[in-house]
């Protein structure tokens, strides 16, 4: 008979394990951010909730209808009223959106 945390152990030694079945193989960037930096200074402090289906990432207010994606090693992508590309980590997110050139930075 196998106990079940060497069944466990073994399963996920082989590959069929993960640290969350909801991010694919990306970092997990969902849950509540706060806007760091920004070139509408009234947004700096502001919370932002993200939500992520696997790679793909929503935003809620301030930044309602941003979509994008997030690779697993932290590219991030997003569209909007703007588009922004950068890093992410799991504390922080960093992205320059353009066309006019701003700096965005979520923090947790």
């Amino acid at each position: 008979m196998i106990r079940t945390p060497l069944f466990i152990a073994l399963l996920c030694g082989a590959g069929g394990c993960s640290s969350s079945s909801t991010n694919a193989g990306c970092p997990d960037l969902s849950g509540n951010w706060v806007i760091a930096e920004h070139c509408e200074t009234s947004l700096i402090g502001e919370p932002v909730k993200v939500t992520a289906n696997g790679c793909a990432l929503s935003f809620g207010a301030p930044f309602d209808g941003f979509k994008g994606n997030v690779s697993a090693d932290g590219a991030v992508t997003v569209t909007g009223a703007q588009s922004c590309s950068g890093v992410a980590s799991a504390s922080e997110i960093g992205m320059v959106c353009t066309p006019q050139s701003c700096m965005v930075k979520l923090s947790r």
